[in-house]
């Protein structure tokens, strides 16, 4: 028997306002939201279908009188394949949308077919498209990356296991990209399914992520072709605070509140 989250409007958030849900492709969702009929209100989604399935749309009367209708809607959701999808609810007033009131959730889903084959390795490597342990992880001497530093980083703190203001990191990796003129190989919703994957492997409570995108392999020249592949790797480690105690009289030191370095 499956089993179904529920989920209002608390909970973490994106930068951009989006509500996080996390789930699995074998576990349905549900958003609740409030409607006033009696004013015309009606909650209108819009999703790729690629991604998610609306498998019911229900409403809930709860008004104390038969002049009033206002109630609980209730769409129940389930993805069809893992990563990231965004759900737009636009409140339509009679004829009219109004675009001022919205609510936007990402479900971000993980295959628990494949899930359950994980290994739980300390310090995770995540090298083009594959994860391997840290030890047996390796990049070409010939990498753009080690013979000239051409490429870019960002690096990401966990709290309990959630990856602090995501959004923000990869619009910076996005950024840091087009300002190198490097290709960027994966989207955000891509890099949001690799990380989450990539902390439930490790299983740190506490970890720090490094992303790090090269220009990729090529004889060594200043020159550079722009066909080139880009060399994507990610590390994932314990973290470990320092006691402040300890290095109050350093003058450098990482800083345990997330915040990356390197990133233009």
């Amino acid at each position: 028997m499956s089993t179904t989250s529920s989920h209002d409007h608390d909970g973490a958030t994106h930068s951009d306002g989006a509500k996080i849900i996390e789930t699995t492709l074998e576990h349905p969702i549900q958003i609740h939201l409030w409607e006033d009929r009696t004013r015309g209100e009606l909650w209108v989604p819009t999703f790729d279908p690629t991604g998610l399935e609306l498998l019911a749309d229900d409403y809930l009367r709860i008004a104390g009188n038969n002049a009033v209708d206002n109630g609980q809607r209730t769409f129940e959701f389930k993805a069809i394949r893992p990563g990231t999808h965004r759900v737009l609810f636009e409140k339509r007033m009679g004829w009219k949308f109004t675009a001022e009131d919205r609510r936007v959730f990402d479900v971000t889903a993980s295959d628990p077919s494949s899930s359950e084959e994980w290994v739980i390795v300390p310090n995770v490597a995540f090298i083009n498209g594959a994860f391997v342990p840290l030890a047996e992880a390796k990049v070409s001497i010939e990498d753009r990356g080690f013979q000239f530093g051409d490429g870019i980083y960002e690096v990401i703190r966990t709290y309990n296991g959630r990856p602090f203001a995501l959004e923000a990191h990869l619009a910076r990796l996005d950024r840091s990209a087009t300002a190198l003129d490097l290709t960027q190989p994966y989207s955000r919703a891509d890099w949001t399914h690799h990380i989450l994957e990539g902390i439930k492997r490790a299983a740190y409570p506490e970890a720090k992520i490094y992303l790090q995108i090269t220009r990729g392999v090529a004889p060594r020249d200043h020159a550079y072709s722009d066909d080139a592949t880009p060399t994507v790797v990610m590390t994932v480690r314990e973290f470990h605070p320092l006691d402040r105690s300890s290095t109050s009289d350093r003058c450098g030191r990482d800083d345990d509140r997330g915040y990356s370095m390197g990133a233009l």
